[in-house]
């Protein structure tokens, strides 16, 4: 008898038995029986827990077997086509790369697989990078620099991405900046060069001012620049009028006069005089042309001032003045002359006001008074003087009740009493003093407040302003905290996890969350939603 064969395909959802013809004889009609399970067993694959279920399978002879159930010539073929009972159930030939890996193995054969996914230890390749060997999902197993890259010289700076020190692209540093463009002339560029540009801009050389200076300057900006030097400095000379001829001529301009002949002295002769010259040559003052016959002409008269008159007369000029005097009645005061005065002309003696007397006079002029002072019984006010007043009259003693003593009296009058106390064995009531025998004892403020209960743990804070021995407030101490009238220790926060949210207060309910809050945004596409909210990207498409 031919062994019989049991095949369940699980994978797809649906399970066939299938049961190959069994037969002892020849004469028995052979069938194939394939039987396929209802839909609603075929649906509880898709829970690969709840797949297992019993095939009940029958033997020629043994148990309750189908009517129709015979006995095969035991030639049937049960060979299986693995590859094609892979792919009718979904399964996809294994072709994948060096950077995939296999997932969902056919149980029939291996070769073939639910998928290729990429390997977990992939990396993406920065700018600048290029993938080494296969990718997958735009990632790699390694990454290198990419070969398009350049290296930039040392006046220029890299551009764009980079890797191991080469750039995309170079571009000349920015001190480069300078092109026939942004400098022209006077100016050319120079420096070192990049690219058809410079580091510098600079003036011409220009040539040297020599001993006379620049004739010449080049424009701006280069107007430091001399562009051409003087050959002398008759630019800056100014020639002088030469009626009389040059003197003197510039050193650095012989063609310009420095220093002209003032007169024609040098062409006159002066004659000699006994007294002095009456004349002098017109073109020479400082030579004489005629001589005086007395000296006069070098003599001064004296101003004579008012009130004097001239006493003496130049010898050898008699039409003058040398010395003056002060007429009478008057006498010489520096360059002048003044009348004879007496020092009390320029006294004026003081103003003595009613119930004053003089007290000085003026030291050159005894006759005229100089100050005064108020007579006694009077004091001065202003420039006059009053009756004087006694300070006591301005205050009012205190009345000292019997049984009592003054004890100070006022600064400007000691003779009135300021202020009292009761003598020994009495005390003060009102403005009295009575016997301290009969004075009622004075009533203890402490009696009149209530001291509060300063629970444990707890400190007394205040007191009474007017019973300092009673306390009016307490506070918890350290490590406490109140709870009506009494203080309960202080409990620690426990630690919160640093992922976790604190947990809500209970005298706050939590707020609501959001499902659909926090989603992803994906360029490509969105491959995985929240199972929470069907409009929340958890999962992006790969780039």
């Amino acid at each position: 008898m031919k062994k019989s064969v049991l095949q369940l395909s699980l994978l797809s959802g649906t399970a066939f038995i299938l049961i190959p013809k069994i037969g002892v004889t020849s004469d028995l009609s052979s069938d194939s029986l394939t039987r396929t399970l209802s839909p609603e067993l075929s649906l509880q694959f898709t829970n690969l827990d709840k797949a297992y279920k019993t095939a009940r399978v029958c033997f020629l002879g043994v148990g309750d077997c189908n009517d129709n159930a015979g006995y095969g010539s035991g030639d049937d073929d049960y060979t299986l086509d693995t590859a094609a009972q892979c792919k009718n159930e979904g399964f996809i030939l294994n072709n994948c790369n060096s950077v995939q890996v296999p997932e969902g193995v056919c149980p029939y054969n291996s070769s073939y697989i639910t998928r290729c996914k990429c390997a977990t230890n992939l990396v993406s390749c920065a700018a600048g990078q290029v993938g080494v060997g296969e990718s997958c999902g735009g990632q790699y197993a390694s990454c290198k620099c990419d070969p398009n890259l350049v290296s930039c010289a040392s006046n220029q700076v890299g551009q764009g991405a980079s890797c191991g020190g080469k750039y995309q692209s170079c571009a000349c540093k920015p001190e480069y900046i300078y092109t026939s463009s942004n400098c022209t002339s006077p100016r050319s560029v120079s420096g070192s060069s990049c690219g058809g540009k410079y580091t510098d801009c600079s003036c011409p050389t220009g040539v040297s001012a020599g001993t006379y200076g620049c004739a010449e300057y080049y424009p701006s900006p280069c107007s430091y620049v001399c562009k051409k030097a003087k050959t002398d400095n008759c630019d800056i000379r100014t020639s002088v009028s030469t009626p009389y001829g040059c003197k003197e001529w510039w050193d650095d301009c012989p063609s310009k006069c420095k220093t002209a002949y003032t007169d024609n002295c040098r062409n006159r002769t002066a004659v000699t005089c006994q007294y002095a010259c009456a004349s002098y040559f017109g073109d020479c003052q400082s030579k004489c042309q005629s001589c005086s016959s007395d000296n006069c002409s070098n003599r001064t008269a004296v101003s004579v001032p008012s009130n004097a008159h001239c006493s003496s007369y130049f010898s050898d000029c008699s039409s003058k003045c040398s010395g003056w005097t002060c007429n009478s009645g008057y006498s010489k005061s520096g360059n002048g002359c003044i009348k004879d005065v007496n020092p009390c002309d320029n006294r004026t003696a003081v103003n003595i006001p009613s119930n004053a007397h003089c007290s000085s006079y003026y030291s050159d002029c005894p006759s005229k008074c100089s100050d005064w002072t108020c007579n006694s019984g009077y004091t001065q006010s202003g420039n006059s003087c009053v009756v004087a007043t006694d300070p006591c009259d301005s205050v009012s003693a205190v009345s000292v009740p019997s049984n009592a003593h003054c004890t100070s009296y006022y600064s400007s009058c000691s003779s009135k009493c300021s202020a009292w106390t009761c003598d020994s064995g009495y005390t003060q009531s009102g403005n009295s003093c009575v016997s301290a025998e009969s004075s009622p004892s004075p009533e203890d403020p402490c009696d009149s407040v209530t001291e509060v209960t300063v629970p444990a743990n707890a400190s007394c804070s205040a007191h009474y302003s007017t019973c300092s021995s009673k306390c009016s407030a307490w506070t918890c101490n350290s490590g406490y905290v109140q709870s009506g009238n009494s203080c309960i220790e202080e409990e620690e926060p426990e630690p919160s996890s640093p992922s976790s949210s604190p947990e809500p207060s209970p005298s706050e309910p939590p707020e609501p969350v959001d499902p659909c809050a926090g989603g992803k945004t994906c360029s490509e596409g969105c491959a995985e939603y929240s199972s929470a909210c069907s409009t929340k990207c958890i999962r992006c498409l790969p780039t």
